[in-house]
């Protein structure tokens, strides 16, 4: 049976009940005083009628002590209300803190994703390109200088002069193309590694498409390259050199070589620099002092410093 089935026959039954009550033929006395004579009058009344208003008297006397159990009950559904009301927020802010948290920490967990993955692209990306330039470095061109004194070292005037022979060698496993080699006698090593990086940054500039193609393990020899510098800055260098703490009265010139080429199918262009002090075969030779002298090619030799090497 449905609820409202239900609730129609409750009312349904009550009514009948009180019909029937209502035909009982017994009645009832209610006695109350005039309002204007003081006399006492006492009408009879049958059962449910008397019933009813004695209800109603007995409710009027209790409708204080209802309205104080009204007030108490709205007040208790008040705090029962509110306490719902704040554990129902309470939930929510213990929710959207969850909430907060897990979406703070599945943030975390992405950015620590992506930058792992970001990091391993790198890796790779490094791996390849290392693979790459090992790969080249093994068969692209390498171009070496030698070098060989040919005419004496000459102390004179102003000037010092050398001729040299030079060879530009490929040592690598392809072409080297647009190969030229610059050189200069300087007063020290210090100045010929000055003019390295000089010839090195302006042959990178140049827009000339001059030069010699070198095939792998091939030698071009160039002709004597008669070499000089100012003989007054070389005894500049020695006087500056020459201290209480670290006398010094002699030094060695020095020989800078750079060649400069491009790879088969490249317009980059490389270049290496060979730095030579020329010293004499003597081993205990200080040098030379500036002083007028000529020293035959057979006493002198050429060492390449540790300076040397820049290499691209």
């Amino acid at each position: 049976m449905q609820r409202r089935e239900k609730l129609f026959w409750l009312v349904a039954g009550f009514l009948l009940i009180l019909g029937v009550i209502s035909l009982i033929p017994t009645h009832y006395e209610i006695c109350k005083e005039g309002a204007k004579t003081g006399e006492e009058a006492c009408p009879s009344y049958r059962f449910a009628p008397f019933l009813v208003i004695q209800i109603g008297k007995a409710l009027d006397a209790l409708s204080v002590a209802i309205t104080a159990l009204a007030t108490i009950a709205i007040a208790w559904f008040t705090w029962s209300l509110r306490r719902s009301t704040d554990r129902l927020w309470d939930a929510g802010e213990r929710q959207l803190k969850l909430l907060a948290e897990t979406s703070a920490a599945q943030s975390r967990d992405m950015q620590h994703s992506i930058k792992a993955a970001i990091d391993s692209a790198k890796a790779a990306n490094r791996s390849a390109k290392v693979a790459e330039e090992a790969l080249v470095a093994t068969d692209r061109a390498w171009i070496s200088i030698k070098a060989k004194v040919t005419q004496p070292l000459i102390f004179k005037g102003d000037k010092i002069t050398i001729g040299v022979d030079f060879e530009m060698v490929n040592v690598g496993n392809s072409p080297a193309t647009h190969a030229q080699l610059f050189t200069e006698l300087c007063r020290d090593i210090i100045q010929a590694r000055r003019k390295g990086e000089e010839a090195a940054r302006l042959s990178s500039s140049s827009m000339l498409n001059m030069g010699v193609v070198l095939f792998p393990k091939e030698t071009r020899e160039e002709e004597t390259r008669d070499l000089g510098t100012s003989l007054s800055d070389f005894k500049a260098t020695i006087s500056a050199m020459n201290t209480e703490e670290n006398p010094c009265d002699a030094a060695w010139p020095a020989i800078m070589a750079c060649v400069t080429y491009r790879l088969a199918g490249s317009s980059d262009i490389r270049h290496t620099v060979i730095l030579f002090e020329v010293t004499h075969r003597d081993p205990v030779h200080p040098g030379w002092d500036g002083s007028e002298s000529e020293t035959d090619p057979y006493f002198l030799r050429l060492i390449q410093t540790f300076m040397s090497g820049q290499v691209t």
